[in-house]
């Protein structure tokens, strides 16, 4: 997989606004999401990250929510969504960024003793590959 500049898509639904940065980095798929994950946004994060995936016959996705103001518990499921699509085809999602706000609710949810989550992308990356992938 190439290496691609950031590229950007907002979404404004109704007021709730998602930005999707996204790039590859080594043999990672990298989404950098500002905003909102909520009902009104999810169908077009999880559209994208399909597609992307796709694209670039990706099987290891970051997703990057340190720019996240709020999600709810559409965006906690899309997120479980993605993970699960992923697994199943031998990939690998993790999570970087999560705030405190963020966590605690990915801590009730269960997300946190299931998904890999790191500070940021340069430790994800580095963790990862250290670990053989595993």
């Amino acid at each position: 997989m190439q290496n691609i500049k950031n590229e950007k898509e907002i979404y404004n639904k109704g007021g709730n606004i998602l930005n999707i940065n996204y790039a590859c980095k080594d043999d990672f798929l990298i989404f950098r999401l500002y905003g909102e994950l909520d009902m009104k946004t999810v169908p077009n994060f999880k559209e994208k990250i399909k597609k992307l995936r796709k694209e670039k016959k990706a099987n290891k996705v970051i997703i990057n929510l340190s720019k996240i103001k709020f999600i709810d518990s559409t965006g906690v499921g899309a997120i479980l969504g993605r993970y699960r699509t992923i697994t199943e085809n031998k990939g690998q999602l993790i999570l970087v960024g999560v705030n405190k706000r963020v966590n605690k609710i990915f801590d009730l949810s269960g997300i946190t003793g299931l998904i890999p989550i790191y500070e940021n992308e340069k430790k994800a990356i580095i963790e990862y590959t250290d670990k053989g992938g595993k």
